[in-house]
């Protein structure tokens, strides 16, 4: 199986190969014959909209792999000893950006996915406003995880000196995490009660547990905040 990368560069040939094919068709039909050019407009349409929508899911992907390998940097951070943590925490913190910036790119190039659709095809726009409204909630919630983290590592690196305040700030962070779990959790359910496709209900279900899971976990570093001291 190859990379994301070459899946993505195959997909996008497979549909620039038939966008190809339909501009063709559409130019061979007589100039006479609306109805027949309508249909082939429409088929250029929806294969320009599933070839952006597949350059946006591969960008989502890349975000939460992104996301997972910050949550995998953390974890490292975390578990050493206190004399090793300092270059681990430089590790976490630049993860947790790259993440925090691959969401922000998903989400941009939703918003322009949508802005490239014809006003007239709201069959194709549902798929875009609901991709941004996801999206948007991973964005905000990897925002709070950024700050939590940097605040973390400033905080258990200044344990030599006077760190009651740089634990103060990482309390407030992991809170502030935990309240954009809560929201992200509010939205997998809504949708989850509101979804009629077995599909996407078992999609929802799967973002409900990692959510949860990943409250969970910053409820526990929160927790070990409050007991340094």
């Amino acid at each position: 199986m190859g990379s994301t990368s070459e899946r993505r560069k195959e997909a996008e040939a497979a549909w620039d190969k038939a966008l190809k094919a339909y501009a063709q068709g559409l130019s061979l039909v007589p100039e006479n014959r609306e109805n027949l050019k309508t249909w082939w407009k429409t088929q250029i349409e929806t294969a320009e909209n599933a070839k952006n929508q597949n350059a946006a899911w591969v960008l989502f992907c890349t975000a939460q792999k992104a996301t997972n390998l910050a949550i995998v940097a953390e974890s490292k951070a975390n578990a050493a000893p206190a004399a090793e943590q300092s270059p681990l925490w430089d590790e976490a913190i630049e993860r947790r950006r790259e993440a925090e910036a691959a969401w922000d790119e998903a989400f941009k190039a939703l918003a322009q996915g949508l802005s490239l659709v014809p006003e007239n095809r709201d069959d194709l726009k549902t798929w875009w406003k609901k991709s941004i409204e996801n999206t948007n909630t991973r964005l905000m919630v990897s925002k709070a995880e950024s700050m939590a983290i940097e605040a973390d590592g400033k905080a258990w690196r200044g344990l030599a000196t006077d760190a009651g305040p740089l634990f103060d700030e990482a309390i407030v962070r992991r809170k502030e995490t935990i309240a954009a779990y809560d929201e992200e959790l509010k939205l997998w359910k809504r949708k989850l009660a509101e979804a009629n496709n077995e599909v996407f209900k078992a999609w929802y279900k799967s973002e409900i547990t990692r959510a949860e899971n990943a409250k969970n976990h910053h409820s526990a570093q929160l927790a070990g905040l409050f007991h340094v001291f």
